[in-house]
């Protein structure tokens, strides 16, 4: 079914055949979205759609909504900022760690033109919302064409 190259194959299919095929499956998703990769960790993120907006939801607890940036063009989104470890000046001897933390960034391709000027954003208990204004697309008025002869 997937043409997993022999030497990323294990005996009994494991993790890395599994990844493998993974990486093969077409992207059906319109909201391609990436994470740069400078970035040490990347928020969830949710995009709902009505008639009129896309609502984009991150999951970005524990960070300082003044640290966040949110830059929007008329097809992309893009979240970066940063986690910090601990607040300033505290340092734990610490035996287990598994709170992500240090730079992130995500970018998300919209599948429709925004209405960069009219962007609102929120951010709620660790939830950062943003609010993107479709760019109403007049329909293509067909024309037609006589040729000379």
């Amino acid at each position: 079914m997937f043409n997993t190259p022999p030497s990323h194959r294990s005996s009994c299919g494991g993790p890395n055949s599994f990844r493998l095929a993974l990486a093969q499956i077409p992207k059906l998703s319109p909201y391609e979205a990436t994470t740069a990769g400078d970035s040490s960790w990347s928020p969830a993120v949710d995009i709902f759609e009505d008639i009129s907006h896309f609502i984009v939801n991150a999951q970005l607890p524990g960070i300082d909504p003044d640290g966040v940036e949110v830059v929007v063009d008329e097809r992309s989104l893009t979240i970066s900022g940063r986690k910090q470890w601990a607040p300033a000046g505290y340092k734990p001897d610490t035996v287990i760690s598994e709170k992500s933390r240090g730079p992130f960034r995500r970018d998300l391709a919209l599948p429709a033109p925004v209405k960069t000027h009219e962007v609102r954003c929120c951010f709620t208990d660790g939830v950062l919302t943003i609010l993107l204004p479709k760019n109403e697309q007049k329909p293509l008025t067909p024309i037609k064409i006589h040729f000379i002869r």
